[in-house]
């Protein structure tokens, strides 16, 4: 999964440095993460955190476009296992590499994958690093509304595809999946 990662980040790279109308601009708002386990029957709630980074616009067609983004993710989980720990709060860097499409001018739906790498996960207690996958890969599906002045309203699910954890009692299919809220600005 890292390497198909990496050749998705080369490709934009290089995607990047080919185009003249490249447009970049700041995006930010609320993620709603919960916590699934496959082998659970435990019911996972949606719990708050945040995002923020850049976005970049790059156009390929007529009504297509690329769009990668270099976000800064915090992810509370409710894992719900030991009660006095609390929830996980997680801290990803996520670069979601989406496709948009523009259905009419100014509204569009996205979708791609999302890789992320872990940069800190605690409880109360403290840092559970080393009890987690450091890589994470979501398939994210959206919608977004850029004005004529450049902000832009979105909303997008997140489905995480990988296992995060190395902690047997978490189980074997335990992935992050979430709702993002955002406000952003082309620049």
């Amino acid at each position: 999964m890292k390497k198909i990662f990496y050749l998705l980040l080369l490709i934009s790279s290089v995607a990047i440095s080919q185009t003249k109308e490249l447009t970049f601009g700041i995006v930010g708002g609320v993620n709603l993460s919960s916590f699934n386990n496959r082998s659970s029957s435990e019911d996972f709630k949606l719990n708050p955190g945040f995002f923020l980074g850049g976005i970049w616009a790059i156009p390929v067609k007529n009504r297509l476009e690329f769009q990668p983004e270099a976000l800064y993710s915090l992810e509370i989980l409710d894992v719900g296992l030991v009660e006095k720990q609390g929830n996980l709060k997680a801290s990803y860097l996520r670069f979601p590499l989406l496709m948009k499409y523009y259905i009419i001018k100014g509204w569009g739906i996205d979708a791609g994958p999302t890789p992320g790498f872990l940069l800190n996960i605690k409880t109360k207690e403290g840092g559970v690093r080393d009890s987690f996958n450091l890589f994470d890969m979501a398939l994210s599906l959206g919608t977004s509304y850029q004005t004529k002045n450049g902000i832009i309203l979105g909303a997008r699910y997140n489905l995480g595809i990988i296992n995060i954890s190395k902690v047997p009692e978490l189980g074997e299919e335990s992935k992050i999946n979430g709702i993002q809220i955002s406000v952003g600005y082309f620049l």
